[in-house]
């Protein structure tokens, strides 16, 4: 009996089998047999339809797993790793294209980003939000992954931070790739002014320079801490003209010995106005932050004179200088190569607009 009934379960579970599979070949009613391929290409036509379809969206959903990271490291004290995950994040949002957006969405990110800038400045030192405030953002993030948009939950009074966001609004109005038609205050309301981010507003040929990277034979082995460079236009002794510029402390990535940076800084002088001034120069300095120190250190410069600007020269490759520190900005005694390979160079774009 108990022989019997073994054989009966076995045959009872063969059979099933047997037409089970049958079925998943399509063999019972005459269809050909789809295959693995099929299947795959069923899966990602079914993905490709979902929410992985809408590129802004998973954007954001980057800019949120990236703030998350950068506040867990600011809540354990990590400064350094806050300040560049903080710093890195406000540009990538700035920089993300917004011609589609509504004013009230394009009002809530000007605000968030001013917010990140915010705390880099607090972890430089300076006057700014706290770890508590910070928290608050992550309802904005959020915020920014739904259809409608509001700026209800950007609680933050910024107010108290006027001189602080002031700052950082000039800043991010020189940025031309900032999207926007018009300039927009805090509110998300489009103001009379219009700085373009394309030009700065001078009487006069205006001066942009696209800063994009820059030759160094150990860029990806130094591991060179918030990388930058520094803009500083000079008179033929050296003394500055205008107030110096800095790209974003630690935009840049390295890549086959070069540190990119892809930030724009417009000149706040006319090009009519340095070319009558004999001797003008332009000095960008690379710096980096040395943590054994605690300080920023200079490594190499390059500089480019005022006659050396024309109309139709674009893009410029200047030679990489060995810093003397302080930077010889009188250009006085006969500067040293940092490296004779010819491919390591200092890569920017010269537009000159009116």
């Amino acid at each position: 009996l108990v022989a019997k009934f073994f054989f009966d379960f076995i045959r009872f579970v063969l059979l099933r089998f047997f037409f089970f599979f049958q079925a998943e070949d399509g063999i019972r009613d005459a269809q050909e047999s789809r295959g693995l391929g099929d299947v795959y290409k069923r899966q990602v036509s079914t993905q490709s339809t979902g929410v992985f379809s809408n590129p802004k969206m998973s954007a954001r959903r980057t800019w949120s797993r990236r703030f998350n990271e950068s506040l867990e490291h600011d809540d354990w004290g990590h400064v350094i790793e806050a300040e560049e995950g903080y710093d890195s994040l406000a540009r990538t949002i700035w920089t993300a294209p917004r011609d589609d957006l509504e004013l009230e969405e394009q009002g809530l990110i000007r605000k968030l980003v001013v917010g990140l800038k915010l705390r880099v400045a607090s972890l430089r030192g300076k006057s700014g939000l706290v770890p508590g405030d910070m928290r608050s953002l992550t309802k904005v993030f959020d915020e920014l992954q739904k259809d409608s948009v509001s700026q209800d939950c950007f609680i933050l009074d910024l107010a108290e931070h006027a001189d602080e966001v002031a700052a950082i609004e000039t800043e991010l109005d020189t940025v031309e790739s900032t999207g926007m038609i018009k300039n927009m205050d805090l509110d998300g309301n489009c103001t009379t002014e219009n700085h373009g981010s394309s030009k700065m507003l001078v009487d006069g040929t205006g001066i942009a320079l696209h800063i994009d990277k820059i030759g160094i034979k150990d860029a990806e082995s130094a591991g060179y801490m918030q990388p930058q460079i520094k803009v500083t236009l000079v008179d033929a002794e050296g003394n500055a003209i205008e107030e110096p510029q800095e790209t974003p402390q630690g935009c840049g990535l390295c890549v086959k010995q070069h540190v990119l940076f892809d930030h724009k800084i417009c000149l706040r002088t006319s090009l009519e106005k340095l070319k009558d001034m004999e001797g003008c120069a332009i000095f960008f300095e690379f710096n980096h932050y040395k943590p054994d120190k605690s300080m920023v250190s200079t490594k190499c410069y390059s500089f480019m004179e005022i006659d050396e600007f024309s109309q139709t020269r674009k893009e410029v490759a200047l030679e990489i200088c060995r810093c003397e520190k302080p930077t010889n900005f009188r250009r006085n005694a006969q500067p040293k190569r940092l490296s004779v390979k010819d491919h390591l160079n200092f890569h920017l774009d010269v537009l000159l607009t009116r």
